[in-house]
C-alpha cells in the first residue's frame, strides 16, 4: 500500500506476513554489524517481541502466516499436517534465534542489546556473563560477571529509544551507584572497567504507556509498554479456520469481519486517552483503559501484550475522536444504520459473492470464473457463467447487483432461465465508488428456489459482482 495511506492494512484480513519480518531483521542484523548504531538495535526489538514472538501459537505451536491489522479481526494457525508454508520454515527458524542478537562485541568491547535473561560466554577474551531479568514485566536488569578477563573491557548497555534517553536507569555496581557513565552519541551506556569475577551491574529500563499514531497520520493509535505492542481481545466468535485445514487459502482467516464500527472507538483528544491507560497490578502486564469507549462496553476496556493474545480477536489499532469529531460520526452512523435497517426489512434473500459461506449455502455453480476482494469487500467474476439458487421465502419482486462505478463490463443475467430484457435502474456511487443496478422483475417470485445466473453481455467478462439482493 503507499506509505501515506494505510486503509488497507486497516481493511484487509491478511495483513503481515512473517516471513516479512523475519528477512528484516536478518537485514538489520546485516546492517548492525556495519554500523552498530541503537536504531537498528530498537528496530530489532521491536518487531522480535511484537511480530515473531506473537508468531507462534503457545499451546499446540502452530505458526501465523499473516497478523491482520484490522481491528476485531484474528490469526490462522498452522496444523503439522496440513500446513507448509513459507512462514511455517522460517516460522521454524525463528524461535531458534532469541539468543542471536541480545550481545555483541567489537575489539575490545562487549555491547549488550536486547534485555532477555541470557548467559554469554565469550572465550576470545575469557568472559562469561549472566543476564537476569523479567522484562518486559519488570524493568530490572542484573548483569553478572561470572568469570572475568585478566584485561579491562568496555561494556555498553544499550539505552532504548522508547525509554526518551531517561536519566533513571539507576545504574549500580556492586550495590553502589555508578557516577562514570558517559553517554555516547551512540545512545549506550558505557562502562570501562578491570571487572572482577562476581562484579554485578543492576540497571531499571524506565517503562511507561505511550500512544503511537498509525504511520499515514489518520485518526488510529496504538499502545505501547516500552517497546511492547498492547491489544485488546474482541471475543472468540465465528474463528472459522482457526486451525488451518491443507487448502489453497489455508492460511487466511475467511472468518466473519466484523464491521469497523464495531470495534471499540476511543473518546477523546490524544493525550488524554494516554492517560486513560493504567496498569491493572504490579505483577503482570495487564491494562484497563478507564476513558470514553463508543460503543459502550458491558466490561472494562482490558488490553494486555499482543503477544500474549492467542486464539481469539483483537484490536491493536483504535480508531480516536474528539467530543466534535465524534457527534458527527455519530450522525453518520445513524443515518447509516437507519438505511441498513430499511435495506433488510426490504431483503427476501441475500448473496455475497466470492465468500465461502454464502455461495456453498446458495448451490454455486460456475465455469471460468474468479474471486477476488476490493476495498474490503469479496466479489466474483466470469468470462463463462457463474449461478445460483436463490432462496424466495416470501413474494419478491426485484433484483438488485452492486458493482464498482468504474467496471464498464456488462452483464446479461438469467433469473428462473429468463433474461431480464429490461434497463436496470443505476444508483449514485457510495464513497468506495460502488454503484447498484436494481430490476424490477415482470413476474413476482413465489417461495422456492430459484436459479439465477450470470454471463458477459458483449464483453469478455462480466463485471466484478460483490452483491446479490432479491428484495420485496
Amino acid at each position: 500500500h503507499p506509505s501515506d495511506n494505510f486503509t488497507s492494512m486497516l481493511n484487509d484480513v491478511q495483513g503481515p506476513e512473517t516471513c516479512n519480518t523475519y528477512n528484516m531483521l536478518r537485514l538489520t542484523k546485516m546492517l548492525y554489524q556495519d554500523s552498530p548504531e541503537t536504531n537498528f538495535a530498537d528496530y530489532y526489538e521491536r518487531a522480535l517481541y511484537n511480530h515473531i514472538l506473537a508468531s507462534q501459537e503457545p499451546e499446540k505451536g502452530g505458526f501465523v502466516y499473516f497478523t491482520p491489522m484490522r481491528p476485531g479481526h484474528y490469526r490462522v494457525y498452522s496444523q503439522p499436517e496440513t500446513s507448509m508454508w513459507c512462514c511455517v520454515g522460517s516460522g521454524l527458524e525463528n524461535h531458534t534465534k532469541y539468543g542471536e542478537f541480545i550481545y555483541a562485541h567489537q575489539k575490545d568491547t562487549l555491547y549488550v542489546n536486547l534485555f532477555i535473561p541470557s548467559q554469554l560466554t565469550w572465550k576470545e577474551k575469557g568472559v562469561t556473563l549472566t543476564q537476569e531479568t523479567r522484562f518486559p514485566d519488570d524493568g530490572k536488569v542484573t548483569l553478572r560477571i561470572d568469570k572475568a578477563p585478566k584485561k579491562g573491557i568496555t561494556l555498553k548497555i544499550r539505552q532504548p529509544q522508547w525509554t526518551g534517553h531517561s536519566k533513571e536507569y539507576n545504574v549500580k555496581i556492586n550495590g553502589k551507584n555508578e557516577a562514570s557513565i558517559v553517554e555516547e552519541n551512540s545512545n549506550y551506556l558505557t562502562l570501562h572497567r578491570k571487572w572482577k569475577k562476581g562484579d554485578v551491574i543492576t540497571f531499571n529500563l524506565p517503562m511507561k504507556v505511550s500512544l503511537e499514531q498509525i504511520p499515514d497520520k489518520k485518526d488510529y493509535y496504538a499502545f505501547l509498554y516500552g517497546p511492547i505492542v498492547l491489544a485488546a481481545s474482541t471475543g472468540t466468535g465465528h474463528l472459522d479456520g482457526l486451525y488451518a485445514d491443507d487448502s489453497r487459502g489455508g492460511h487466511i482467516a475467511h472468518g466473519k469481519q466484523i464491521p469497523l464500527q464495531e470495534v471499540p472507538m476511543l473518546i477523546g483528544n490524544p493525550e488524554s486517552i494516554r492517560n486513560s491507560l493504567h496498569k491493572k497490578d504490579d505483577n503482570q502486564l495487564i491494562f484497563t483503559f478507564d476513558g470514553n469507549v463508543y460503543p459502550a462496553q458491558n466490561k472494562t476496556l482490558e488490553l494486555i501484550p499482543f503477544f500474549r493474545l492467542h486464539n481469539a480477536r483483537y484490536a491493536i489499532y483504535f480508531r480516536q475522536a474528539n467530543e466534535e469529531q465524534f457527534k458527527i460520526i455519530q450522525k453518520e452512523m445513524a443515518t447509516a444504520e437507519r438505511k441498513a435497517t430499511e435495506l433488510a426489512n426490504q431483503t427476501v434473500d441475500l448473496i455475497f459473492p466470492g465468500e465461502q459461506q454464502p455461495e456453498s449455502d446458495h448451490g454455486i455453480q460456475y465455469e471460468q470464473a474468479e474471486t477476488g476482494t476490493n476495498k474490503d469487500r469479496h466479489f466474483r467474476r466470469t468470462k463463462g457463467w457463474f449461478s445460483y439458487n436463490l432462496k424466495v421465502k416470501e413474494e419478491a419482486g426485484r433484483i438488485r447487483i452492486t458493482i464498482q462505478k468504474n467496471d464498464r463490463n456488462k452483464v446479461a443475467i438469467l433469473l428462473n432461465n429468463n433474461k431480464l430484457a429490461v434497463n436496470p435502474t443505476i444508483s449514485e456511487a457510495d464513497k468506495d465508488g460502488f454503484i447498484t443496478l436494481s430490476w424490477l422483475l415482470p413476474q413476482k417470485l413465489k417461495s422456492g428456489s430459484c436459479p439465477i445466473r450470470f454471463t458477459p453481455d458483449g464483453t469478455e467478462w462480466t463485471p466484478a459482482i460483490y452483491e446479490v439482493r432479491l428484495l420485496k
